[in-house]
C-alpha cells in the first residue's frame, strides 16, 4: 500500500514563489513525480481548491494560484472530505464516526486545529506544510494523532516519504 500524502495550500504555491529555496521546490517536484508513477497517493481536499481559487482573485497572487490549480487539476488526485469531527460527533463519511477531537486544548490556531483533525479523520501518512507555526509544534500534533505513523514534514524532507 502506498503512503497517503497531503499538501497544505502553501506547498502547492511553493514552486511559483520566486523567493523559495531550491530544496523546497525540488521536494515538491519529487513528491509530484512520485504521484505520477503511483509510488505514493497524493491527495487534496475541497478546502485546498477553495483556497487556491480565492487566491486566484488576488491580483498579487493570481498567477501563482492559477499555475498551482492547473498542476493540481492535471494530477486527477483523490479528494478527501475536509470535515473534522466536532465535539466528539462526526458526519459519517466525512470523518471517523464517533471520532473525538484531539486538538481542542492545543496551542494551534482554530483553522490549524481543523487541519489536524482532518489528518486524523482521513488517515493521512504525511502532511506536507510550510506553515511555520504549524511546523513549530509538529511534535505536539504528531503525538495527538490517532495514527502513530502520521508525520508533519516540509517539502524538502520528501526523502522521508520516497526513501521508504
Amino acid at each position: 500500500m502506498t503512503h497517503k500524502v497531503y499538501f497544505d495550500t502553501s506547498v502547492w504555491l511553493a514552486p511559483y514563489d520566486e523567493w523559495r529555496d531550491k530544496a523546497t521546490v525540488k521536494g515538491v517536484e519529487r513528491i509530484i513525480e512520485a504521484q505520477k508513477i503511483r509510488m505514493i497517493t497524493l491527495c487534496t481536499s475541497p478546502q485546498v481548491i477553495k483556497e487556491l481559487q480565492e487566491l486566484s482573485k488576488n491580483p498579487e497572487k493570481s498567477a501563482k494560484a492559477q499555475k498551482a490549480l492547473a498542476v493540481l487539476t492535471s494530477l486527477n488526485l483523490s479528494s478527501l472530505p475536509f470535515a473534522p469531527a466536532i465535539f466528539g460527533k462526526a458526519v459519517f463519511g466525512e470523518a471517523i464516526f464517533g471520532q473525538e477531537q484531539k486538538f481542542s486544548d492545543s496551542s494551534l490556531r482554530e483553522p490549524d486545529k481543523e487541519v489536524a483533525e482532518f489528518m486524523t479523520a482521513n488517515n493521512v501518512d504525511f502532511f506536507v506544510s510550510l506553515d511555520s507555526h504549524f511546523l513549530k509544534i509538529k511534535s505536539d500534533i504528531e503525538s495527538r494523532l490517532k495514527r502513530e505513523h502520521t508525520s508533519v514534514i516540509t517539502p524538502d524532507q520528501a526523502s522521508k516519504i520516497l526513501d521508504m
